[in-house]
């Protein structure tokens, strides 16, 4: 298989098999999911993460009870926080939150009971730093 580096949501497929030539099916759906190995944040996979970066909040803009798929890396271990803000600044949801050992992670929010809208993915880093990303919540 030849894959790509670009970094996307997971994606999960569905196979049902029918008319069997010399045999039976016991079992004529399977369900797999490709699980995207390529990286977060424009870093390649086994490359030094170097710095605190938010990643892309796929897909964008959104459907309400579709997941969204948001992306963020540390560099080191670190105490941080990954939330959802309405425009308004208030916190809508917390999708990760406290000490976070170094690497590359994903966090889903599937913006249940979230009126359409604009939002923003928060991610903040020590030293009070943080990244920010607009989110189009659509119904």
């Amino acid at each position: 298989m030849h894959g790509d580096t670009e970094v996307e949501p997971d994606e999960t497929f569905q196979v049902l098999l029918t008319q069997p030539q010399h045999g039976t099916i016991q079992d004529n759906t399977g369900v797999r999911t490709i699980v995207d190995d390529d990286g977060v944040v424009g870093v390649p996979p086994g490359e030094a993460i170097k710095s605190f970066a938010l990643g892309r909040v796929t897909p964008n803009p959104s459907r309400y009870g579709q997941p969204v798929t948001i992306e963020y890396a540390l560099p080191k271990a670190a105490s941080i926080q990954v939330s959802v803000l309405d425009v308004q600044g208030r916190e809508v949801a917390v999708l990760a939150n406290g000490m976070t050992r170094s690497g590359r992670y994903r966090v889903t929010w599937y913006g249940d009971h979230a009126p359409a809208g604009l939002y923003f993915v928060r991610y903040q880093f020590p030293v009070g730093k943080a990244q920010v990303q607009r989110l189009a919540l659509t119904r």
